[in-house]
């Protein structure tokens, strides 16, 4: 009988101990949800104690805390990002054919390349005019002076700017003059994953930029301060 007992006693013990140490574990994860609400809402929330959080979370929502105050700041009026001393005239078209350095668009116009394109006919294109039959052709990642052989592009008014830094996973990017743009949970699939710092085109009316780079166009949610 004492045998049993000497073999009983601390599993009682060893029970007592695993069971106190899951209620404390329970109230931890309990504790860090409430918390992590809190500070959801903002980071001077009766609620919220960054403190017992991971240091990763802790550092992802302080970045929300200043990305929501940046869209308090936000703008209606774009037009006092650019000047219209830095307006340059563009075109987007799509290559329809290709012969080595001649190209042609699906509008009909024919340019020369200064050397041989090596993309696939339907890629998309961004003309960046240097004057009336000059122009800097941006297609399949890489760039080309080109010349107009024959035919004509509408152009828009536009902005050329460098991203230099890209923040909450894509959400905010901030440009070479200061500016900050924000962006749709969609294009952030994009704007997260492209390495600063590249060249930009931005056309305020439409809300569009272009990654010259890459070759890709999103659409800007809203112009920040």
């Amino acid at each position: 009988m004492l045998k049993k007992m000497i073999i009983t006693v601390p599993i009682i013990l060893c029970s007592f101990n695993h069971a106190s140490v899951s209620a404390q574990s329970i109230e931890e994860l309990q504790a860090g949800i409430k918390s992590m609400a809190g500070c959801g809402k903002s980071l001077e929330h009766v609620d919220c104690n960054l403190q017992i959080l991971d240091k990763d979370i802790q550092q992802t929502l302080i970045e929300l805390e200043q990305l929501n105050e940046l869209k308090n700041t936000s703008v209606g009026d774009n037009s006092q990002f650019f000047h219209s001393q830095d307006a340059v005239q563009f075109f987007s078209a799509t290559i329809i054919e290709v012969d080595r350095e001649i190209i042609k668009f699906m509008s009909g116009s024919l340019w020369r390349l200064d050397r041989s394109y090596f993309g696939l006919v339907l890629d998309d294109a961004i003309g960046l005019m240097n004057d009336g039959q000059n122009a800097t052709i941006y297609a399949n990642g890489d760039s080309y002076n080109a010349r107009l052989v024959n035919g004509s592009e509408s152009t828009s008014a536009g902005i050329v700017r460098t991203v230099v830094e890209e923040m909450g996973d894509g959400s905010v990017l901030r440009l070479d003059d200061g500016s900050l743009l924000e962006f749709s949970n969609y294009d952030r699939y994009e704007t997260g994953w492209w390495l600063t710092p590249y060249k930009v085109l931005i056309d305020p009316s439409s809300m569009k930029m272009w990654n010259l780079d890459e070759a890709e166009v999103v659409w800007i949610q809203r112009f920040l301060k």
